[in-house]
């Protein structure tokens, strides 16, 4: 939802601007791909499936 008029943007009744100061990167990722907070073990096995994924080249 968009309060344009408040400044207000709303995803699933969470306030993006509280989403954003509050929540890491991968629970905001887990809300966005399956329509909810995740719970302590879905936030670990999500943050572990992405650091498995992740590719850091050696400096040159």
């Amino acid at each position: 939802m968009v309060d344009g008029q408040n400044g207000r943007l709303v995803y699933r009744g969470y306030v993006i601007a509280d989403l954003a100061e509050e929540m890491s990167y991968e629970e905001v990722a887990y809300l966005l791909w399956h329509g909810e907070l995740p719970n302590r073990a879905q936030l670990e096995e999500l943050t572990a499936e992405l650091r498995s994924n992740r590719r850091l080249t050696p400096a040159a």
